[in-house]
């Protein structure tokens, strides 16, 4: 885990019922935010190379997110910065391989 910044507690939400349900209502504002940015599409082609659009990894889906809470003012803009100097370059697909679907001798 990495530390990417402080947020307001005034845009988490917070029940007052402590246990468990499964919602499908985003609540709070950060979780309204995530539920504006599209996540990873089902079905994409888990080996080929992550360009954004047509295979896409929650590590774009976080930057997306990020970004976003940044334009709002919900969270300092180094948080981006944090994010990117973390990720897993683009050229390895979702499960870390290059795009031929090839194995790799060791």
């Amino acid at each position: 885990m990495v530390f990417l910044g402080y947020v307001d507690s005034n845009n988490l939400y917070d029940p007052v019922n402590k246990s468990f349900a499964r919602e499908y209502t985003p609540r709070g504002v950060l979780k309204s935010e995530a539920a504006q940015v599209p996540p990873p599409p089902r079905g994409q082609n888990v080996r080929a190379p992550i360009d954004g659009v047509n295979a896409k990894r929650y590590q774009e889906w976080t930057m997306e997110y990020l970004t976003r809470l940044v334009e709002k003012g919900l969270i300092n803009s180094q948080a981006v910065d944090i994010a990117q100097a973390h990720r897993n370059v683009l050229t390895h697909g979702i499960f870390g391989q290059g795009g031929s679907g090839q194995r790799r001798k060791a």
